[in-house]
């Protein structure tokens, strides 16, 4: 499943800091995504490395993804949108690996389990 489908969202995070947020291609340029919901007060920088966050039973934990190439702040709910500077070249890729989670079902298991207490 590739970053730069439009209708996925990953969950990512800041190595330095592990704050986390959602990964998502706006469609325009191969080499960016979008990282949205870090709050306002995290410290970010220019070249920060975005990892994977492991909470995906798709996307392994600490895959890194790219760096920090810009970032504004919405004024109106003091989050980050931030653009990551993509480590892949997608318009490059010819092969690709594909990987089985073998730990898959037992994840998604825990996970609908922890959705039943929580509601």
């Amino acid at each position: 499943m590739p970053v730069i489908n439009p209708d996925i969202r990953i969950s990512v995070k800041l190595e330095k800091n592990d704050y986390f947020g959602s990964l998502s291609w706006d469609g325009k340029d191969n080499n960016f995504a979008v990282l949205d919901e870090i709050p306002g007060y995290v410290d970010i920088e220019i070249g920060d490395i975005v990892v994977t966050s492991g909470f995906s039973s798709v996307f392994p934990y600490q895959v890194p993804v790219g760096t920090v190439a810009s970032f504004t702040k919405d004024k109106s709910t003091d989050f980050y949108r931030i653009m990551v500077d993509m480590y892949t070249d997608f318009n490059k890729t010819t092969y690709v690996y594909v990987i089985k989670n073998q730990y898959y079902d037992e994840h998604e298991n825990l996970l609908n389990e922890l959705d039943e207490e929580n509601d």
